[in-house]
């Protein structure tokens, strides 16, 4: 599902940004993002974590964090790349490893 998508120019780079949820208890968020084709990459990664949002530039394709949250914290992932598919996703599971909820994102 494309949740949100900017083309940034004519060479295939674009920002996909996946729907920001609030975490409904404390828990674990995995962040991925990846960039497809021929000469892709990840220009930034952009996803709040405990204090906050934090930019991760020119990480390696594919790109995954682990991050603990708590009840009430954001949950938000914005990947930017130039590739031929950018992908974004999150998937939040509580303390217990159950209750996923899992967004994703991409863009052409």
């Amino acid at each position: 599902m494309i949740v949100a998508c900017h083309k940034n120019d004519d060479n295939n780079g674009c920002t996909a940004t996946a729907n920001t949820q609030t975490a409904p208890a404390g828990g674990n968020i995995i962040y991925t993002a990846k960039a497809l084709g021929n000469n892709s990459k990840i220009n930034s990664v952009t996803y709040y974590g405990a204090s906050g949002s934090v930019t991760v530039n020119n990480p390696t394709s594919p790109w995954q964090l682990l991050i603990p949250v708590q009840k009430g914290g954001t949950i938000s992932i914005s990947v930017s790349g130039v590739a031929d598919t950018v992908l974004a996703g999150y998937t939040y599971l509580d303390s217990n490893g159950a209750n996923p909820i899992a967004e994703a994102a991409q863009c052409r």
